[in-house]
């Protein structure tokens, strides 16, 4: 069975594209972690994936990794529909550029459907955020892991 925090992925993601030469990374990723936000709780998968490279892994709980922008695009779509997610909340704790690379990191929650009706899923994710031919910032690699439920909701 795959993991509710599966789901997730796409949301933690939030921080993905910003324009090449922006001057305040903290102010962009907070542009793109509103994006990856706004895209999943609206249910748009096509819009999430828009945020990855064409060769992004995605590495999440539960899963083979997920290679390319169209396969992140079919899971995230299948974990909408199956978890029934919403009301994601990404929080970014960390921001550096290095080189050509940006790194972040933070955590995330949400809701999802549960063996016991709706449930609080909560986690930590990593992304690693590469410039395209474009000059704009897509997730190259990114990851997440998914915290214990709590026992009132197994």
């Amino acid at each position: 069975m795959r993991s509710i925090c599966s789901a997730s992925v796409m949301m933690m993601t939030a921080i993905i594209s910003f324009p090449a030469g922006a001057q305040n990374v903290g102010e962009s990723a907070e542009q793109i972690r509103a994006k990856w936000e706004n895209a999943h709780n609206s249910g748009n998968a096509k819009e999430v994936a828009a945020l990855y490279s064409e060769d992004a892994v995605l590495l999440v709980p539960n899963e083979e990794q997920v290679k390319g922008r169209s396969s992140i695009e079919n899971l995230i779509n299948s974990q909408i529909q199956e978890f029934g997610l919403s009301d994601l909340r990404i929080i970014t704790d960390e921001t550096q550029e290095m080189g050509d690379a940006l790194y972040q990191s933070g955590t995330y929650t949400m809701k999802a459907k549960g063996p016991k009706g709706t449930m609080p899923v909560s986690g930590d994710w990593v992304t690693l955020l590469k410039k395209d031919a474009d000059g704009n910032w897509r997730i190259s690699r990114h990851i997440w892991n998914e915290d214990a439920p709590e026992a009132s909701q197994q």
